[in-house]
């Protein structure tokens, strides 16, 4: 997959991003509006593509009155303000800009881009594209658990929600305030399409949640009533979720390094509701000396080559037969069944499950429904 596929960052909608073939212009000043005729700006209108270096990435150019803008896929439109007949830059402040190419007989035929790097835009469509993207509707919550701290928590649902959903979630110390309708849409087209709840949560300690923060949590100790870690967490969290989302009862939690360790240790004691786990190339090393690619009889991990959700290989929770997959990890990293005695005891019931199949994201992993 080409690096473009990730499309541009949300919080800016477009941003620097370079192809092997790009050419690296030199830093350009802060250009200036003109005043041009809003008629003049017509022959532009339409989609472009760059489909070598961004390939799925549709610019759409239009008007409405004497405002003109540029939306790519999956993203919002930002104006664009003429600094030629031509050729027009990025509001506000210069993030790049656009000049259109005309052939022998005066025909708009496409466009160059240039942001950071410059990309040749050929043109498609003499209409901008429909904006597909889905209106979700989005919640803040402070969600208690079962000792009372509370856990800041995004809840982004379907503005037009008609059926129960299932439910996608991430766990996280990085922050999620910044998730929007936006954003959704613009990094997780794939998952909007296919119709999910969505919920984002910073954990315990973390951004803007309770509690004391503790790297990679040991597992509580079950003889305390009141212990908790990041299981319960999850466990109490999901059960929230269930009885405050219009839902259909099933949940996935995915995640990538420390989130993909929170979504792995999720199984641990999992929730009911809970049907899926896709926790990828988890940070495991400093618990217990387990590296991301441990190959143990007793916690069953599996490296593989692939970070795309679409070509993980299958891992569901069935009652407790659970097999986890951590995905791109080096397969030299291994620890030979390094486990401590305590996890041993731990995750001794998830021991003996069958191998795990192939399976497309669409057939196995979120077919929550």
């Amino acid at each position: 997959m080409k690096i473009a596929r990730f499309v541009f960052l949300a919080s800016l909608a477009i941003t620097n991003i370079s192809g092997a073939s790009a050419q690296q212009p030199a830093t350009q000043p802060t250009p200036v509006a003109i005043k041009i005729a809003p008629e003049s700006f017509d022959p532009f209108v339409g989609q472009y593509e760059d489909r070598e270096n961004l390939g799925g990435i549709v610019f759409s150019f239009f008007r409405e009155g004497e405002k003109y803008y540029l939306q790519l896929t999956n993203q919002d439109r930002l104006e664009v303000l003429p600094m030629s007949a031509n050729k027009f830059f990025l509001a506000p402040g210069n993030r790049g800009d656009v000049e259109f190419v005309r052939d022998a007989n005066g025909r708009i035929t496409g466009a160059i881009f240039t942001q950071g790097a410059v990309y040749n835009l050929r043109r498609i469509a003499n209409t901008p594209a429909p904006d597909a993207r889905i209106a979700f509707k989005r919640i803040e919550a402070m969600i208690p658990m079962r000792d009372g701290v509370k856990l800041f928590t995004v809840i982004l649902a379907p503005e037009n929600q008609s059926e129960n959903l299932p439910i996608y979630m991430e766990r996280t110390p990085y922050g999620v305030a910044a998730w929007d309708s936006g954003r959704l849409n613009a990094t997780k087209s794939e998952l909007v399409k296919d119709g999910y709840i969505f919920v984002f949560q910073d954990i315990r300690g973390r951004e803007d949640s309770e509690g004391v923060f503790e790297m990679l949590r040991p597992l509580r100790d079950k003889r305390d009533p009141k212990s908790i870690d990041e299981s319960t967490d999850t466990y109490d969290t999901i059960e929230y979720l269930l009885k405050n989302t219009k839902n259909n009862g099933r949940v996935g939690i995915c995640g990538v390094s420390y989130p993909g360790w929170l979504a792995a240790v999720a199984l641990v004691d999992p929730h009911p509701a809970l049907k899926a786990s896709s926790p990828q190339a988890p940070l495991m090393q400093n618990a217990d000396g387990l590296s991301p690619c441990t190959k143990s009889r007793r916690w069953k991990i599996r490296g593989c080559g692939s970070t795309r959700i679409a070509d993980q290989p299958r891992f569901l929770i069935n009652g407790k037969d659970v097999d986890i997959v951590t995905p791109s990890c080096a397969p030299t990293s291994t620890t030979n069944g390094g486990v401590s005695s305590a996890r041993r005891a731990t995750i001794s019931s998830y021991s003996g499950v069958p191998p795990i199949t192939t399976a497309s994201a669409a057939g196995a992993i979120w077919a929550l429904p």
